[in-house]
């Protein structure tokens, strides 16, 4: 399920916490309006969207790729390292990402599909690529 104005929303508000600009969310929505056409024939796309701030103003960049299937059983391992927490901007999503990247890679290099990852107390956190919920 897609929930694209939730997207834009998250997309405008994530670039006026880093100090983008302001972001005009229907210029979002019609970005990924476009990059999700393709998605319309079935098959699942991983679309991304880069938020840049210039001085004309805040400049979308967007690609779409095709999701390679998953495998009906995940294995994961922990992280190598506590997960760094809370922050300011802790709720944004952005290219900043060394940390989950690294948690990752360590997790596939052990044959792993992913890295759960704990805070410095000892709590679930998220995952290195996955979102989790825990009921």
């Amino acid at each position: 399920m897609w929930y694209r104005e939730r997207h834009a929303r998250r997309l405008a508000r994530d670039a006026r916490l880093l100090g983008l600009g302001e972001l005009d969310v229907e210029r979002a929505l019609a970005l990924l309006d476009e990059l999700a056409a393709p998605s319309r024939g079935g098959a699942p796309l991983r679309i991304r969207v880069e938020a840049h701030g210039e001085a004309a103003g805040v400049r979308l960049r967007g690609a779409a790729t095709q999701l390679d299937g998953d495998p009906a059983l995940w294995r994961a391992t922990t992280g190598c390292a506590p997960h760094p927490g809370a922050s300011p901007t802790s709720a944004v999503k952005c290219t900043a990402r060394q940390y989950w990247d690294d948690a990752l890679a360590q997790a596939r290099s052990v044959g792993a599909h992913e890295a759960l990852l704990f805070d410095a107390q000892g709590f679930l956190v998220e995952g290195a690529r996955s979102s989790l919920v825990v009921s």
